[in-house]
């Protein structure tokens, strides 16, 4: 009797042709309004999911970048201060680094206890073994464990836990809102409907076909209906919903693919970029640019991180216009079209790697000389003075060069032949540019290997200190003593400074080495005999980069005060550059340390472009005198005139003189003359280790220049 019930109420409901169409247009209309919003919920959850994986690679690329280095430099305090700011994110359940076997050396929850305490979870294991990231859920946490390397050495293990309660509840009111909109164009569907039926089929059937290819993935449509009715409406609202994911979709891939300080393509889009011309390397050649702004550090350093900010937007503009001019198609390289699967339809991207480095990947080449035509111009293009307010500098480029299948089928492959090619313009004398050779990839691995001896000398007891003696010219009693570096290395031997410093600066190693000088001397200093009572001056080179950093100045005052020196007697030494550039964290960084007491010297006075009043303002206490200015005393009167006015000049603003690099009597002698203070040189004595120099001081009655005892005795 049910059934038979219901096969009644249907044949009423369906009597006729209206009320068949009716039902049948308001079923479509309704099937319409549920697959796009389906699809508009599938689109935005798909959206937060990679909200979620974006933010995952984020954390991980970002503490492996900053646990790497302070890993390797056991900087454990330093590294636990910044886990803990990332702990403090809303997000983060909790984040933990373990070293290789196995015992936590940081976390960012500090003072649970867990310090060097093992932590045997599962993944570690496999992830030490595999090399690779393992990402898992387990309720509302997504656990991430990923390795840590350095140079292709592993370091340890980083655990970290997001917590997925905002994506889960961002998902949750996505249903619910789409739900409720659902409902709402349910509702308007079924009277639309029963109103105009017959006026349905076909726009409903655009409908259909529009939100098919929606789900699809193909946003780049749109739609228009003269109905004069909701369908019309409808349409209209379908068509603003399309352009609003399209819009969220271009923002999505801008903030993934674009570099937010020079607008060009970041790292994210070279990697995707570059995987997809590798794949097409057996059908077509094509190229990679690896360029680098030489000694970009130091106008960093010397300028600051602002100035180098517009330098680098500058270059990007540069190469910008040089290789436009050589691109056939450069809507996509102008950043147009962000899209990396719209890339293969130019023929040039240009990326910025990070910091000063860039690249410039052209697709689908047929000319190799063009190619190395278009590096030279962008070499060419970097020599311009780049002026930036009232500053003005010059500075030049190196790049390399490589060609793809030509030189490496694997993107790691070609991006590292580019980066050896980039090196050798660097050996070559910078400014300018490379191609790739198999041979020069030894070198680069020869340098690296250096910088790793070095780093491990550094932390292995390698590193020792030399005293150049500084001599009072008038008495001949030695005042003190410059600190100087020396590496002695257990195969290699005796390395100078001159060979290893270079690769110091290059391996971001000179900020520990300028801490172990200041340290070791200072402890050394301060058992030096007083055979007079008046403590002998230790002076000790300071770089840049060093005196623009507050935390070094910091710590100088406190390796003072922890070994008892005055400050007085510590001096530090600086190039004529540093001390002629306007720095403003320099200029406060020397007026904080001068407050403390501690003295100042211009070192390598005399080979540079110095600008008398601001000598002035600095308050120096010391010039020394550069040894190339002492080579032609006893030959050319041109050059000792010279010496005797940078000693006049001295004299007017009351400075202690130095004079570098005496060598032979007749330099003392004419020192003597025209009444210079003091000198130091390998004439008077050469380098001596902390005992051989506190054995000088023990007999400074027996001190005579220029004799063969004093010599060997150095």
């Amino acid at each position: 009797m049910r059934h038979g019930n219901i096969r009644l109420l249907y044949a009423a409901m369906t009597y006729g042709l209206g009320r068949k169409l009716m039902l049948s247009f308001g079923a479509v209309l309704v099937s319409f309004v549920v697959v796009a919003f389906w699809v508009n919920l599938s689109t935005q959850k798909d959206m937060i999911a990679q909200r979620l994986d974006a933010r995952t690679e984020e954390l991980n690329n970002l503490l492996s970048e900053i646990s790497s280095s302070y890993l390797f430099e056991l900087k454990v305090s330093e590294l636990e201060i910044i886990l803990e700011d990332i702990q403090r994110q809303p997000d983060i359940e909790y984040v933990t680094l373990i070293d290789p076997e196995g015992f936590i050396v940081a976390t960012g929850n500090i003072g649970d206890g867990s310090f060097l305490s093992v932590d045997d979870h599962p993944s570690i294991a496999i992830v030490q073994e595999n090399r690779s990231p393992i990402v898992s859920e387990d309720g509302n946490i997504r656990h991430v464990t990923a390795p840590i390397e350095l140079g292709g050495d592993y370091l340890g293990t980083m655990r970290l836990g997001i917590s997925l309660e905002q994506y889960q509840s961002d998902i949750g009111l996505l249903q619910n809102r789409n739900m409720v909109i659902g409902a709402v164009f349910i509702a308007i569907g079924v009277l639309v409907s029963v109103l105009m039926s017959r006026r349905l089929t076909r726009p409903l059937r655009r409908l259909i076909e529009l939100t098919r290819s929606a789900r699809d993935g193909n946003l780049d449509q749109s739609l228009e209906l003269a109905t004069n009715d909701e369908i019309e409406t409808l349409a209209e609202e379908f068509g603003e919903m399309l352009r609003a994911l399209r819009s969220t979709m271009r923002e999505i891939n801008r903030l993934a693919y674009v570099d937010s300080l020079t607008g060009l393509h970041n790292r994210a889009w070279f990697a995707d970029y570059l995987n997809r011309i590798v794949k097409q390397a057996d059908t077509q050649k094509s190229a990679i640019i690896f360029l680098d702004l030489d000694r970009f550090k130091d106008i960093n350093d010397t300028h600051g991180h602002d100035i180098g900010d517009h330098v680098l937007c500058e270059m990007s503009n540069r190469l910008r216009a040089v290789v436009s001019e050589h691109s056939t198609w450069s809507g996509h390289m102008n950043g147009d079209e962000i899209d990396p699967q719209k890339a293969q339809k130019s023929d040039v991207g240009i990326a910025r790697l990070g910091g000063d480095e860039f690249t410039v990947l052209l697709r689908d080449i047929t000319d190799t000389a063009a190619i190395e035509t278009l590096a030279q111009r962008i070499v060419t293009s970097m020599q311009k003075p780049f002026d930036i307010g009232r500053i003005s500098f010059k500075t030049s480029a190196s790049v390399g060069l490589a060609y793809i299948p030509m030189h490496g089928r694997t993107a790691q492959e070609i991006l590292k032949s580019a980066d050896v090619a980039m090196y050798q313009a660097k050996k070559a004398g910078r400014d300018t540019y490379c191609v790739f050779d198999p041979a020069l990839a030894a070198q680069v691995s020869d340098r690296r290997l250096m910088e790793q001896k070095l780093a491990g000398g550094l932390t292995g007891g390698q590193l020792f200190l030399q005293f150049q003696p500084q001599f009072n010219i008038a008495t001949g009693r030695p005042v003190g003593a410059e600190a100087l570096i020396r590496w002695q290395h257990p195969v290699a031997g005796l390395i100078q400074p001159d060979d290893f410093l270079p690769i110091a600066e290059d391996a971001g190693l000179m900020g520990q080495i300028g801490r172990f000088v200041v340290t070791e001397s200072l402890q050394m200093a301060s058992q030096w005999p007083r055979p007079d009572g008046i403590p002998q001056r230790l002076a000790v080179n300071v770089s840049v980069r060093e005196l623009s950093n507050r935390d070094f100045a910091d710590f100088v005052l406190m390796e003072l005060d922890r070994f008892q020196v005055d400050p007085a007697t510590f001096e530090l030494e600086i190039t004529e550059g540093t001390a002629m550039a306007e720095n403003a964290e320099v200029e406060d960084n020397i007026k904080l340390l001068r407050a403390a007491g501690i003295r100042f010297a211009v070192d390598d006075f005399g080979v540079g472009y110095s600008n008398l009043s601001r000598l002035k303002a600095l308050q120096f206490e010391t010039l020394k005198i550069d040894r190339s200015l002492l080579h032609g005393v006893g030959i050319d009167p041109s050059a000792e005139a010279v010496v005797k006015s940078l000693l006049q000049l001295s004299k007017a603003l009351n400075l202690d003189v130095v004079a570098e690099g005496v060598e032979r009597p007749e330099q003392l002698a004419f020192l003597q003359d025209v009444g210079c203070q003091n000198a130091q040189g390998y004439g008077l004595a050469r380098p001596l280790l902390n005992d051989d120099f506190t054995a000088l001081l023990t007999r400074i009655d027996d001190i005579t220049f220029f004799q063969p005892d004093n010599q060997s005795a150095a």
